[in-house]
């Protein structure tokens, strides 16, 4: 593909985002902070899906840590501003499965921070508002689920993990 039409894919694809922004901000009530932390948000699940894709672990984990990166000199962003939105943008009601498919990847993040008693403060805070968001977050699960495939009607809320019995 030659660098004119390049370009204007790019212009294309650039004029249908403002579309999308502005649609956002009109149907959704979003303002601009909102949008773009959204954006990023999807930036940083895109990163974790593309690491995803990778077979061998090793792999995996370098994939995901260049994919972040990206995400973070893209957004002037540090390691612990890509947790908050790891966990603002990405983790739902399937948040155990999530993190650990992407441990080894979340360790090197981790690992990353400069101050790691402020990013162990801030991941409990997280925990507790991803634990305190939980019930929200299987309800809309729920409701995506029965628009997509058919799934029980259980009143007993999914386990995420737990191996107590009820």
């Amino acid at each position: 593909m030659s660098q004119v039409q390049e370009a204007a894919y790019s212009k294309v694809e650039a004029a249908e985002q403002g579309i999308s922004d502005k649609k956002a901000v009109k149907e959704e009530g979003l303002d601009e902070f909102e949008i773009e932390k959204r954006k990023i948000g999807d930036e940083v699940r895109a990163a974790l899906e593309k690491s995803e894709a990778e077979e061998d672990a090793k792999a995996r984990v370098a994939v995901g840590v260049k994919a972040l990166m990206e995400v973070a000199e893209k957004r002037e962003l540090q390691p612990l501003d890509l947790f908050g939105f790891l966990f603002d943008g990405v983790l739902d009601a399937a948040a155990v499965t999530t993190l650990k498919a992407h441990m080894r990847l979340l360790q090197k993040l981790y690992k990353a921070t400069p101050d790691k008693k402020k990013t162990q403060s801030f991941l409990l805070k997280q925990i507790e508002a991803l634990v305190g968001r939980v019930p929200e977050l299987e309800k809309k699960a729920r409701a995506h689920a029965q628009v997509g495939a058919p799934t029980t009607t259980s009143d007993e809320p999914p386990r995420h993990g737990c191996s107590e019995p009820p």
